[in-house]
């Protein structure tokens, strides 16, 4: 009995891997000529006031780039000079301070991609009382002024919320990707609770119980959730058909297919849209559905808006679904964009460079005559 049950959870568990699946909006993964242009074109101004948040768009892009063509390294040299601006200054803006967290956060997950989890979600969470507690937090080598954020009564309410929210749930997410989901749903415990949407938080408190089997736990904290999104009607489709009951698995997993198929993708999510299409497959082939048209459709959406991310993730988990045509276009699609490594050389990445460096001067000069 305890061997079928281990059994069980271990297939749960498998099923569980993309979970926390957020859908967060995000650049195309296209051609890597076209993705190194967009930084560098983002930097031609005139910027009037806002030379700060296109300066951390094109930081935040640079290094995204480097990290997703396998340059760590590189990634790392870019996040570093970002907060470096920020550390040891006498007062930011709440938008500078959000700004200031995404490099921050972004060191924190190449920890975790190195390797290390534990650290990164250190570092997340000792963020995440910083701005609780508006105290400074030493990141590194930097020391963050999380104590000199200054703005009105609401800018500080939403700094506090939107900031606190962002390390919760990227130290959920990294919990999660490491197995660790136990530990994932203590800390949403600790720091609030899951809120009401469906959002890292709640999915974390949702998953062990789906893997110790406690269904009907399971079922009480997806029904408490009230989405507002569409995307998390979706992730409530997939979770109902991983929460209910034996005989009522086909049933809800019908509800998912139908889910799916009537929501209309979007550009700016393909990477989530691919990784919801890919759950659904996986979930509509345990339940005995029909699968492999699923996977088609969201391979055939992944061609359509040519993004290398969705098509990485395609390659990696339902190819057995896809025509020959089908994975040669999507593989083309992976290796254009970069992903496969060894892409972002000579001239890509000595502009790279140019651009990352460009945008630290941009950025260091509009704090510094930027209004105190």
């Amino acid at each position: 009995m305890r061997t079928t049950q281990l059994r069980a959870g271990l297939a749960v568990a498998n099923l569980l891997q993309p979970f926390p699946l957020i859908a967060r909006p995000a650049p195309l993964g296209v051609a890597l000529e076209v993705r190194v242009a967009q930084l560098t074109s983002l930097l031609k101004g005139p910027f009037g006031n806002e030379g700060a948040a296109f300066a951390s768009r094109a930081l935040n892009g640079a290094a995204a780039l480097a990290s997703e063509c396998r340059r760590p390294r590189e990634a790392n040299r870019i996040l570093r000079g970002h907060l470096a601006v920020y550390a040891g200054r006498d007062s930011l803006s709440v938008p500078a301070a959000l700004s200031m967290l995404e490099p921050a956060a972004d060191l924190a997950r190449l920890y975790a991609v190195a390797g290390h989890p534990d650290l990164a979600v250190t570092c997340l969470t000792n963020l995440m009382y910083a701005v609780r507690a508006g105290t400074s937090v030493k990141l590194d080598r930097y020391v963050l002024p999380l104590d000199r954020v200054e703005g009105g009564p609401d800018e500080l309410r939403l700094w506090h919320e939107v900031a606190s929210a962002r390390m919760l749930g990227d130290a959920v997410k990294i919990l999660n990707m490491a197995a660790k989901w136990p530990e994932a749903a203590d800390l949403v415990t600790m720091n609030g609770g899951p809120g009401s949407r469906l959002t890292e938080p709640r999915q974390a408190v949702i998953v062990p119980h789906l893997i110790g089997g406690g269904l009907a736990s399971a079922r009480r904290h997806l029904e408490q959730a009230q989405p507002t999104q569409e995307w998390e009607t979706e992730i409530a489709s997939c979770l109902s058909v991983l929460a209910a009951e034996p005989d009522d698995r086909a049933d809800a997993a019908a509800v998912m297919i139908e889910t799916f198929q009537r929501s209309a993708p979007a550009a700016h999510l393909a990477a989530y849209r691919a990784r919801y299409g890919i759950t659904v497959t996986r979930l509509a082939h345990t339940t005995g559905h029909q699968f492999a048209s699923i996977a088609r459709q969201a391979a055939a959406e992944a061609i359509a808006v040519g993004d290398g991310h969705a098509a990485r993730e395609l390659l990696r988990t339902v190819a057995g679904c896809l025509s020959r045509k089908d994975i040669a276009t999507l593989e083309r699609k992976v290796t254009r964009a970069g992903l496969r490594g060894g892409a972002l050389t000579g001239h890509y990445l000595s502009r790279l460079r140019s651009t990352a460096d460009r945008a630290t001067t941009i950025l260091r000069d509009s704090l510094q005559t930027a209004p105190r």
